[in-house]
């Protein structure tokens, strides 16, 4: 069986939510580590949440453990 990568296929098939302590400490830890940051960390929906596109093609959400409380 042949597995794709989302860059060959021009898309990903599914999403991946990343759940990190600090979203804003990830982000730097992941583009220091070669990903790409494709939306910053900010608020949204109740949640931080950000994005980065890593160096294979895959793009995950970030966001924190728990809830923030407004």
């Amino acid at each position: 069986m042949r597995r794709f990568s989302p860059r060959a296929i021009g898309g990903a098939t599914g999403r991946t939510l990343l759940v990190v302590d600090d979203p804003e400490a990830f982000l730097r830890r992941a583009i220091d580590a070669g990903a790409i940051e494709s939306a910053p960390v900010s608020d949204e929906h109740g949640w931080r949440l950000g994005r980065i596109v890593d160096p294979f093609g895959r793009d995950p959400g970030l966001r924190p453990g728990s809830r923030r409380q407004s």
